[in-house]
């Protein structure tokens, strides 16, 4: 395995010690490169090509890079990250990125609480809740499971999984990788634990936002972005493949590396000439992509217990995530509520009334604390029609969907993104650095 240090491509285990010493001779490929989008995926592949002297542009559909990964300053006393945040295992080029870029870590510290039957409860208090005890037997059994494709929600049920605990489940569970229980597929939620090469440790920065890694890791491949540029066909029937944006400017090169959101994929947004093969079309459409946002919300003084980290409630938002937590606030007065799927939909059909709903969820959970409540910032990926969801997942039927994406079509057009990472590690920002640096492998190859 090679992890990268400073001035390093950073390689994952995917590569052997001598795919990794000889790939550079084995680059017969001397066109150029258009890539579609500029989150992590379409800058490390763009950074890859740099080390191999191909000429690549990278076309951005919004004003800025980073796609899911996007950091908000000065809302509080230190950077909050409105999309990807925490980095999962320390077996990852993404791991070793960070700290190049002169990261420190701080795992998720505090206690939990759990409100069920009525109250909220502490660890010790839960833990002597038989029900709240076999639920967690149950999470912990996933990697195990040998039944059919079914949903998270039907193997809850037929595992007896309570109802006075369902909504701790779908937090744990579903919730915490971008969708909810009756959706989750278990092949895809038991795939993660059989291929998932990372490691399991969650670990957040402590001293800096994660879009400043990217400043630094990719300050070429920045400037030389396109931004405000849409992309709305591209036609490869040719011998270059045209890519065309929404305002009519015309781009042209030998192969195309497509690293938008699965979503807008599945919305048509992009039209392609020729179709796209029946295979990768229906692959597309069965990799799950769901709504998704987070709630930024400012007090005017801590409203919750001492010592707090995550709080499950039981309404629409399944987890609240406290700054204390993160050992990141010197004040500990905002709170971070997370909900993901069927829940995020509902949420977000509240238009204005949305932070109502979420303060009457605190007050039930907390107390009458919704009195403090100074500001709140949302972040509605779902809503957003650049990405159209928050992260990939594996619903029942998606099967070998991720697998044929990484497939390329006519050595033309190449697909990469978290959602095209079929070893696990989809949904996260390394698992797109890993499909990345695997498209421009099988470019040059």
């Amino acid at each position: 395995m090679f992890y990268g240090t400073t001035g390093m491509l950073f390689l994952p285990s995917i590569l052997s010690a001598c795919k990794k010493t000889t790939l550079q001779n084995e680059n017969n490929f001397t066109g150029e490169v258009i890539i579609i989008g500029a989150g992590i995926s379409g800058l490390y592949a763009a950074k890859i090509l740099n080390e191999f002297g191909i000429k690549s542009t990278i076309l951005e559909a919004s004003d800025r890079v980073g796609g899911r990964i996007k950091t908000l300053s000065g809302f509080a006393d230190f950077d909050i990250e409105l999309g990807a945040d925490e980095i999962i295992g320390e077996n990852s080029m993404w791991h070793d990125m960070v700290i190049a870029g002169g990261a420190s870590f701080v795992s998720q510290a505090g206690s939990p609480l759990y409100y069920f039957n009525g109250s909220i409860k502490n660890e010790i208090e839960a833990s002597q809740n038989t029900f709240f005890n076999t639920m967690n037997n149950i999470i912990a059994s996933i990697g195990d499971y040998a039944g059919s494709d079914v949903t998270a929600e039907v193997f809850a049920n037929l595992s007896g999984v309570s109802d006075n605990v369902f909504h701790i489940f779908n937090a744990k569970v579903a919730n915490t990788v971008g969708s909810c229980d009756e959706r989750m597929g278990m092949f895809g939620l038991r795939t993660v634990e059989e291929r998932r090469t990372s490691g399991t440790t969650k670990k957040f920065i402590k001293n800096k936002g994660l879009k400043s890694i990217l400043d630094q890791q990719f300050s070429k491949e920045i400037g030389n972005v396109i931004l405000n540029s849409r992309i709305q066909s591209i036609d490869y029937s040719g011998a270059k493949v045209t890519v065309t944006d929404e305002v009519g400017n015309v781009y042209s090169a030998d192969k195309v590396i497509i690293t938008v959101p699965i979503g807008v994929l599945q919305n048509n947004d992009i039209t392609f000439t020729p179709e796209l093969p029946v295979s990768h079309s229906y692959a597309i459409q069965q990799i799950g992509f769901d709504q998704g946002m987070k709630i930024i919300v400012q007090f005017d003084e801590r409203v919750w217990p001492t010592n707090t980290g995550v709080i499950y409630g039981s309404g629409l938002i399944p987890e609240f995530r406290t700054t204390a937590a993160l050992e990141r606030s010197t004040e500990d007065r905002w709170l971070t509520a997370i909900v993901n799927g069927a829940n995020a939909e509902t949420l977000s059909a509240q238009g204005d009334g949305l932070i109502d709903v979420v303060l009457g969820e605190i007050d039930q959970v907390l107390g009458e604390v919704s009195m403090h409540y100074v500001d709140h910032v949302i972040q509605n990926w779902g809503s957003d029609p650049l990405f159209r969801g928050v992260m990939s997942y594996s619903k029942p039927g998606t099967g070998n969907s991720r697998t044929t994406l990484t497939q390329p079509i006519n050595n033309k057009i190449y697909f990469a993104g978290e959602a095209v990472h079929d070893g696990g590690h989809h949904g996260t920002v390394h698992g797109a650095m890993e499909s990345a640096l695997r498209s421009v492998i099988n470019m040059i190859s």
